[in-house]
């Protein structure tokens, strides 16, 4: 790469060929602040890496661009360049044969290797998507499940058919109309919805940010405000629709065909599309919504290569992302911030969370990505990995693991355990700027933080394994098997309930019945409260 200045970004030029020719392209210095006023009419690609197999192109690494509206491309030496096969995959399907193509695309147009490049190069993204002329979202190749025989198209031309509300209802509402074309059509786009693209953590600001954008897949492709309908009518009649599909013949060969559909990131990235962002008619951003503990808390499950980027992927699109870039703290990650260890980005992020929310709800919550990097500092243990969240990693989608935080969401609590006392916490960090004057016991980042005694423990059984809440346990809490509905305690159904609804606010007077009825019916001989079997039943 030639070297770029702080304030260039590199456009890529695919140049046109036919489809059995050698791909070349051409990169060219732009200034980043006149990507508004370009008349190049560049395509900013979104897409998911995909898996490290190697393919060759040829790419041109030119002088910076002139004034000129269409500069010139020639006088750059072509050279190998390998790239992973879904990009390269990309590239094929959008060459045009007849004109060359402007292009975005993050793998190509930033040295990977230049840290420092990358520093300033990744902020520039949201304008640089938000400045294209469209932005074009590549979900792979085609791939048709080993149980879809009679499914010979590509999963986006069913779009047209989901989006028609009035054949849509008719569809679900009617049996006799669950052909099982129809029904493997719902199937593969179930599968296309639990691709890689939609983990991944970057695309929620490519979207959000793009003015137009279309969805290619194989060789079909569907503008992005017909997708994202698509996806909502589905995950909202997915009930109807997989009670159709147990009802088929196709269900035998393929039972989990829907299962956990409705857990992957597509629904949340369609929410984030019109919901993060505030933009007028002509799509210039007008206001940012959420702040970044809130957008780091939402999308939780997305996932990224760099663990660092469980914040850097998400800030530009934070209402206070300049106060967390500014702080004059010795957290300050506003210079190099690649040159941070994920433990200080990590620990930068919580201070902040802690003073803007007044809370120190965060370390209840499980939202940081794991290290990439084995001999990277340890994390402490008041870093709450995704790994350890309700329903763990987003690759895994297999059902729920742990229990909820129970601390609700930013912006909405459920308790107020603290009793509107104000946290004071202070943050420990070795790091290249600062040192420690003792050494730390157990973690290279220490938070200190002041507390008040609750109560007094005077009794510990043993824990609560898989929802089974022994019997020691409900006697512990008040129940005695000869209470009726007017004795069982207020503190022992309320606490089986957590005193709350779902949304967070007071549990519902009928819920001390419907304990009642779980206690004295469901209870196992032995007294025993196994609640995975009582749902059952």
């Amino acid at each position: 790469y030639r070297s770029i200045t702080s304030d260039q970004i590199r456009l890529l030029v695919l140049h046109a060929g036919k489809p059995d020719e050698v791909i070349r392209c051409s990169l060219k210095p732009i200034l980043a602040n006149s990507l508004e006023e370009s008349q190049l009419g560049y395509h900013a690609l979104s897409y998911a890496w995909g898996e490290e197999v190697l393919k060759k192109i040829h790419v041109s690494d030119l002088p910076a661009i002139s004034h000129t509206p269409y500069p010139p491309l020639s006088g750059g030496v072509p050279r190998e360049l390998h790239i992973r096969g879904n990009l390269y995959a990309a590239l094929k399907r959008l060459r045009c044969i007849d004109e060359d193509v402007w292009f975005w695309i993050d793998t190509i147009c930033i040295d990977q290797n230049n840290m420092l490049e990358k520093s300033y190069q990744l902020p520039k993204m949201l304008d640089i998507y938000q400045n294209a002329y469209s932005v074009c979202i590549w979900l792979g190749e085609t791939e048709i499940g080993r149980y879809l025989v009679n499914t010979h198209k590509d999963p986006l031309d069913f779009v047209s058919v989901i989006v028609n509300l009035k054949l849509l209802d008719h569809i679900i509402g009617d049996p006799a109309t669950g052909t099982q074309e129809v029904l493997e059509s719902f199937v593969a786009f179930a599968n296309l919805l639990k691709r890689p693209w939609f983990r991944r953590r970057w695309v929620i600001q490519e979207v959000a940010a793009s003015k137009r954008a279309f969805v290619q897949c194989g060789q079909s492709k569907v503008n992005w405000i017909d997708f994202a309908d698509a996806i909502q009518l589905f995950l909202d009649n997915i009930e109807r629709i997989r009670a159709m599909y147990e009802r088929s013949e196709l269900s035998r060969r393929d039972p989990d065909a829907f299962a956990h559909v409705a857990s992957v990131g597509a629904g949340a990235l369609v929410r984030a599309s019109s919901d993060v962002l505030k933009k007028l008619d002509e799509c210039k951003i007008v206001a940012r919504l959420h702040t970044i503990e809130s957008l780091v808390v939402t999308f939780l499950h997305f996932e990224a290569t760099e663990s660092r980027d469980t914040i850097y992927a998400l800030l530009p699109l934070a209402d206070d992302k300049d106060t967390y870039l500014g702080a004059r703290t010795p957290l300050g990650l506003q210079e190099q911030p690649y040159e941070k260890s994920t433990a200080e980005v990590y620990a930068k992020f919580l201070h902040d969370s802690v003073k803007s929310s007044n809370s120190l709800d965060i370390i209840c919550r499980h939202w940081a990505l794991p290290l990439n990097n084995p001999s990277s500092p340890a994390l402490p243990s008041w870093v709450g990995l995704v790994t350890d969240s309700a329903f763990g990693p987003s690759q895994r989608a297999a059902g729920r693991l742990n229990g909820e935080s129970l601390v609700g969401k930013p912006g909405c609590k459920i308790y107020n355990a603290s009793r509107e006392t104000d946290p004071s916490i202070r943050l420990q960090i070795p790091s290249t700027h600062q040192s420690f004057h003792f050494q730390p016991p157990r973690s290279p980042v220490l938070l200190v933080a002041t507390g008040f005694r609750l109560c007094r423990i005077t009794q510990v059984l043993f824990r609560v394994v898989d929802g089974v809440i022994s019997h020691d346990c409900l006697e512990i809490a008040g129940w005695d098997r000869r209470h009726d509905i007017n004795e069982i305690p207020d503190r022992l159904w309320r606490t089986l309930v957590a005193d709350r609804t779902k949304t967070g606010s007071t549990a519902l007077s009928w819920w001390r019945r419907a304990c009642m009825y779980c206690l004295s019916k469901a209870a196992s001989p032995n007294g025993d409260l196994n609640t995975p079997i009582a749902l059952l039943s």
